[in-house]
C-alpha cells in the first residue's frame, strides 16, 4: 500500500502564511516596502515604486530571481499544490528571508506578475501588461487590498537609509537622517550611520534589515541624535522586530558612546557651527544629567563669552563657568548685541534663557544682567569705544587739529565738571602698571579726546559728546569713573586695577 505523506499532512499553510505576515509586518501596507528591501538585497542601484488604487509596482535593477526563489514561489501561490509541497516552499521562501515574496501569498489581489530579466517568470489572474525590461525584476500586482496612502506613508520611512535610489510615483524619496547638523558612518564593527539633529525628540535608532527599516529603540542617555544600524546579516532566518531589538543589544552602549563623542567633537568647533547649531549642541549636552557632569563634557569649550570693554569672543567651558561664577552671579545676556552698552571686566556669557535655566539646574548657577548703560550719548556703547579709539589714533599721529589748549581753571567749571574732574584725578593717581596717565584736565572745544604721552596727561573737551556723558554719570555715581576712562581713552589703556574694582560690575 503506497501513502501519500502529503495528504496525511493537515497544516494550515494559508494560516502560516498569515502567522508569518502578521509576525512580520504591522499591515498589507508595508508589503510595498518589503518589495524593496528584496531589491536592495540584490544590490539594485534604483527602485521604482507605483502605487495607484488597488495597484502596485515595484520594478528594480539588481540581480535576477533566481530558479529556486521562482519555483518556490510559484508552488506556494498554488492552492491546487499539496500542503506539505506549500509548506515546504514557505519554509524555503523563509530561509532565503523574503518575507516580501510570502506576503504576496497572503495579499488579497486579483492579478499578479513576475518579470525577471525580460523573462516573465509568473503570472497570475488577469495582471496588466507593461513592457517588459530588459535587467532587473517587476512585480506587479492588481485589485490588491490596501491602503495605498498608509503604504506612501510608511516607504518614506522605511527607505530613509537605503543604499538605493527609491523613486515613489516618479519623485525620488530622500534620504539620511532628518534635519542633521552633521552625520558620520558609524565606526566598525557596527554599521551604519550617526547623524546630531536639530530636533528635540528622543534619541532615535533606526534598525535596517539590508538597508530598509525594520523597528527602531532609543539610546537610554538622552541624546538628540539619530542612528541608522545595519542588522540585515544577524541571522540566517526571518526573524521579527522583537528579536531585532534584542540582537541590537551588545551594540547599544557602542552607538551610545560614539554620539556623545559626536557632540563632543561638535562642541569643541563652535566657530564653525552656525549659530542656531550652537545652542542646539549645548542643549544637547546639558539635556543629560549623566552627561553633562562627565569630565570631558564639563571641559569641552562651548559657551561664548565676551571679554573686556572691547567685548572679545572666547569660547570657554562650564568648568571656566562655574570659576566665574563662585560666590556670585555670572554676567549674561541673550544675544551679542545685548552686551553691546556694556563695560565690566566680569566676562559676560551669551546663553539663552533655555541654555541659563539648564545650567542652573543642573550646576546652581545663578546669572544676573551685566550694568546697564548710562543714558544721554554713546560713551557705553561698543560702537562709541571703537571711535573713540579711531579718534584718538588720529590724534597720537598728529592728524586732527585738536592742539593743545589751556586747562580750565576750577572757577570756569561747572559743579558737575568739579565733581567729576575730581573723581577722574583722583583715578590718575591711582598707582598702576599698565596706566598711561597720571593726570586729568578739562580744556574747550568739542574735538576728541587726547592723551600726552609724554606728559602723561588725558585732555578732555568739555563739549565732546562722550565727555558731556561720562561727566553726567560720575557726577552723579563715582563708581563710574572705571567705565567712563575706559571709554575715553578708546583703547590706549586702561585704568589702574584700583579704579576697576570700584566699579559696581
Amino acid at each position: 500500500m503506497n501513502l501519500d505523506v502529503d495528504q496525511l499532512l493537515t497544516i494550515d499553510v494559508e494560516s502560516e502564511i498569515r502567522k508569518l505576515a502578521e509576525a512580520e509586518l504591522g499591515g498589507s501596507w508595508q508589503v510595498p516596502a518589503e518589495l524593496v528591501r528584496r531589491a536592495v538585497r540584490a544590490r539594485a542601484a534604483r527602485v521604482d515604486v507605483d502605487l495607484g488604487r488597488h495597484a502596485v509596482r515595484v520594478a528594480d535593477d539588481g540581480a535576477p530571481l533566481d530558479g529556486e526563489t521562482v519555483r518556490a514561489l510559484q508552488v506556494l501561490l498554488n492552492p491546487d499544490m499539496a500542503a506539505g509541497a506549500r509548506h515546504r516552499a514557505l519554509l524555503e521562501l523563509e530561509r532565503k528571508s523574503e518575507v516580501g515574496l510570502i506576503a504576496l501569498a497572503g495579499l488579497p489581489r486579483t492579478g499578479l506578475r513576475i518579470v525577471s530579466d525580460g523573462v516573465e517568470r509568473l503570472r497570475l489572474g488577469q495582471p496588466r501588461a507593461s513592457d517588459l525590461p530588459r535587467q532587473g525584476t517587476v512585480i506587479e500586482v492588481d485589485g490588491a487590498t490596501l491602503d495605498a496612502g498608509e503604504a506612501r506613508t510608511w516607504l518614506q520611512v522605511a527607505v530613509r537609509f537605503a543604499p538605493a535610489s527609491v523613486v515613489l510615483d516618479g519623485a525620488e524619496l530622500s534620504r539620511g537622517a532628518k534635519d542633521a547638523i552633521i552625520e558620520v558612518p558609524l565606526v566598525e564593527p557596527v554599521q551604519g550611520t550617526l547623524a546630531l539633529t536639530r530636533s528635540a525628540e528622543t534619541a532615535r535608532v533606526w534598525l535596517l534589515r539590508w538597508g530598509v527599516v525594520a523597528t527602531h529603540t532609543v539610546l537610554p542617555a538622552g541624546l538628540s541624535v539619530e542612528a541608522a544600524v545595519e542588522l540585515g546579516e544577524r541571522s540566517t532566518r526571518q526573524i521579527g522586530a522583537g528579536e531585532l531589538r534584542e540582537a541590537f543589544k551588545p551594540e547599544l552602549q557602542a552607538v551610545e558612546a560614539q554620539a556623545l563623542e559626536l557632540a563632543l567633537a561638535a562642541a569643541g568647533q563652535m566657530p564653525r557651527l552656525e549659530p542656531a547649531d550652537r545652542e542646539r549642541v549645548r542643549l544637547l549636552l546639558l539635556g543629560s544629567p549623566k552627561l553633562s557632569r562627565l569630565p570631558a563634557v564639563r571641559r569641552v569649550k562651548m559657551l561664548p563669552a565676551l571679554y573686556g570693554p572691547t567685548h572679545a569672543l572666547e569660547w570657554t567651558s562650564i568648568d571656566q563657568l562655574l570659576h566665574h561664577a563662585a560666590g556670585k552671579s555670572a554676567l549674561a545676556v541673550d544675544t551679542h548685541a545685548r552686551a553691546a552698552s556694556a563695560v565690566t571686566q566680569q566676562p559676560i556669557f551669551v546663553l539663552s534663557a533655555a541654555e541659563r535655566t539648564r545650567l542652573q539646574q543642573l550646576f546652581g548657577v545663578s546669572f544676573a544682567p551685566p550694568p546697564a548703560a548710562v543714558r544721554g550719548g554713546p560713551l557705553f556703547s561698543l560702537r562709541g569705544l571703537f571711535e573713540s579709539a579711531e579718534r584718538l589714533g588720529r590724534a597720537l599721529a598728529g592728524t586732527v587739529v585738536a592742539g593743545w589748549r589751556r586747562p580750565l581753571t576750577d572757577e570756569a567749571l561747572t559743579e558737575a565738571e568739579r565733581r567729576a574732574l575730581a573723581v577722574f584725578r583722583h583715578a590718575a593717581a591711582q598707582p598702576g602698571k599698565r596706566t598711561v596717565f597720571s593726570h586729568v584736565d578739562l580744556c574747550e572745544g568739542e574735538g576728541a579726546p587726547f592723551l600726552r604721552l609724554r606728559a602723561r596727561r588725558l585732555v578732555l573737551p568739555r563739549r565732546n559728546r562722550e565727555v558731556i556723558a561720562a561727566v553726567a554719570a560720575v557726577s552723579r555715581d563715582e563708581s563710574w569713573a572705571y567705565p567712563a576712562l575706559v571709554a575715553l581713552l578708546g583703547g590706549a589703556g586702561l585704568p589702574a586695577s584700583a579704579v576697576r574694582d570700584g566699579w559696581r560690575g
